[in-house]
């Protein structure tokens, strides 16, 4: 809980320190982590599904988003080793940590991101 918490208030502040520095610490941070998503293939697994997921950059931030296959992208930050993605697969932030190289999982092992390939 306090996780999502943390997560909800950085994002409430980046945007009020993007205004005053013209750069969001929040993209600063995603640059320095994203490079593992772009890397091989990824599904996310929950309730038995497991369904690819791919990881476009959105042109007004730069930043990646989380693009599940047949569906629309979805917001997805990274705050080191953690990540939070709004609205998918269910409704409401997710909050997820990274267990290693290639693999987040939220607390209760419901949802999980996971590379299953690194070509």
């Amino acid at each position: 809980m306090k996780a999502q918490s943390a997560t909800a208030q950085m994002a409430k502040l980046d945007t009020i320190i993007s205004a005053m520095l013209l750069r969001s610490p929040i993209t600063s941070i995603m640059d320095s982590y994203e490079r593992e998503f772009l890397q091989g293939t990824w599904e996310i697994q929950y309730n038995g599904t497991n369904t690819a997921v791919t990881f476009p950059r959105l042109s007004t931030n730069k930043r990646i988003r989380m693009l599940p296959a047949g569906g629309t992208a979805r917001t997805m930050l990274l705050y080191g080793n953690m990540m939070r993605i709004v609205n998918y697969p269910i409704a409401g932030p997710q909050t997820l940590f990274k267990v290693r190289g290639g693999r987040w999982e939220n607390l209760t092992r419901t949802i999980v991101v996971r590379r299953t390939s690194t070509r």
